[in-house]
């Protein structure tokens, strides 16, 4: 890489990334708001991965043919379990290319923790990078992050700032990220870790951008660098399993990733639970706790720009009646988002702190099971082309104000309140308005939303934000 690449923002215009070396499908161009610095990493990036995803090839068919996956893909996947591994692996890969890239963050924040918040959202054009949230909010920087630089220029190879954890202008702290991981469990609530509004990105710029980590880097800080003391008893783990910036992948070469994952976790679940759950015909399998820190951790190596989003996941126990509820459902109009509710993991997580959950997430057990998300009825009207009754919206309203109503009562609502509540508005909604996350068959993975009883969900028409969409199920 180059390092002394100018710090200067330019827009790109490219394919994906080395799209046309990799595949026979046609190159999708798309703008890019990204640095000199940025667009040297990638390429750099994209060339050491594919050197592991080819070394690692092996090892994953090896994995792939291994009696547990064999026998879970009987009892999960049948339509995949007799494949032989090559065709296996296709598969895999091109479920992980179908698979959500999410960030969350938590509509309420305090100086303890400033983050990316719904305040933050109202004010600017695109999805801030945490130093970027820092340097305009003038916050007092805290010890973490020390590690945080440590790990986004070492580990990951982006632009180091003038001073160390110290970026004095928005120009320096626009070299770098946001945090986002890949939906491999199918999570209805997104990224449940990580606050109670989920953004979803376009696979287009995820895929053109996305330079991946097999494991979340921050839990590596601490197990491995010693940037910080992780809370114990903690998560296994096995730091010799990962090379650190060498060990990167993308979107276009990511064999090496799924071998390096397992290792890191020190278990076998860490490959099989994402397997079942993205091989699987539907979400009927259950997850535990642990398995929702075992993503793969993905940094944009480009400014993420609101039209650069495809929808936006709502957590129902935290904002469902609530006025940060209806702020979020005005952000998501202003930009012409769908707006989908979840009932997310509804262990009673606190969200108004903007810390994440990372490390609560050992001491949960579930099982937590797949669900399906619900369609905000009142983003269905208008220019998106389907019809929805005057019941769906009448009961959708009713709960809305049920649950403000409920949440003045002088004793706090408990996750068994939030389930009641969720259950019964789901009751009430016609069926169609039930949606799970897309399938690698819904026709465009840009334009489709996700999957409900008729099929893949999708917007049809022009680009994505613009009044002339409509939508229509296919």
């Amino acid at each position: 890489m180059n390092r002394l690449a100018s710090s200067m923002t330019l827009r790109f215009t490219p394919c994906l990334l080395l799209w046309g070396l990799l595949t026979s499908s046609p190159c999708t161009c798309l703008g890019l708001v990204q640095t000199e610095w940025q667009r040297h990493l990638l390429h750099q990036v994209n060339r050491t991965a594919h050197s592991m995803s080819e070394q690692f090839r092996p090892q994953l068919l090896d994995r792939l043919d291994r009696g547990d996956v064999r026998a879970l893909l009987a009892k999960c996947c049948p339509q995949v379990a007799q494949l032989p591994t090559q065709a296996l692996a296709a598969e895999l890969r091109k479920a992980l290319l179908a698979a959500e890239v999410v960030s969350g963050f938590s509509t309420e924040v305090n100086r303890s923790f400033f983050s990316f918040s719904l305040s933050e959202a109202e004010k600017v054009d695109h999805f801030e990078n945490l130093w970027e949230v820092w340097v305009r909010n003038d916050a007092e920087l805290s010890n973490y992050t020390h590690g945080m630089d440590w790990v986004e220029t070492s580990f990951f190879g982006f632009k180091p700032f003038k001073e160390h954890a110290h970026p004095r202008s928005m120009e320096e702290a626009r070299e770098r990220s946001v945090y986002f991981l890949t939906n491999s469990l199918r999570s209805d609530a997104g990224s449940p870790l990580y606050g109670d509004v989920s953004v979803v990105l376009k696979p287009s710029f995820a895929q053109a951008t996305a330079i991946i980590s097999p494991l979340d880097s921050g839990s590596w800080a601490g197990f491995c660098n010693r940037s910080f003391v992780p809370p114990k008893p903690s998560y296994a783990h096995n730091c010799t399993a990962f090379q650190g910036h060498q060990g990167l992948g993308t979107f276009q070469a990511l064999d090496h990733l799924f071998e390096v994952n397992e290792a890191y976790w020190a278990s076998p679940e860490a490959f099989l639970r994402p397997l079942e759950r993205l091989l699987a015909s539907d979400d009927a399998t259950t997850m535990k706790g642990e398995d929702f820190v075992r993503y793969f951790e993905i940094l944009p190596a480009a400014q993420v720009t609101f039209p650069d989003v495809k929808f936006v996941i709502a957590d129902f126990p935290s904002l469902f009646g609530t006025s940060r509820g209806v702020r979020v459902r005005r952000w998501c109009q202003r930009y012409g988002w769908l707006l989908l509710w979840s009932l997310g993991l509804n262990v009673g997580f606190s969200t108004n702190h903007g810390m994440p959950h990372f490390w609560d997430a050992f001491n949960q057990p579930g099982p937590f099971r797949g669900r399906s998300r619900l369609i905000d009825p009142e983003f269905l009207l208008g220019p998106w082309g389907v019809n929805v009754s005057s019941s769906d919206l009448d009961a959708f309203n009713a709960s809305w104000r049920l649950l403000q109503t409920k949440r003045s009562a002088p004793l706090p609502l408990r996750p068994a309140d939030f389930h009641f509540e969720w259950t019964a508005l789901e009751a009430k909604l016609s069926p169609d308005l039930q949606i799970a996350p897309v399938r690698p068959t819904c026709h465009d993975l840009d334009l489709c939303i996700g999957v409900t009883r008729k099929g893949c969900l999708c917007k049809e028409g022009t680009q994505v934000g613009t009044p002339s969409e409509s939508m229509v199920i296919i």
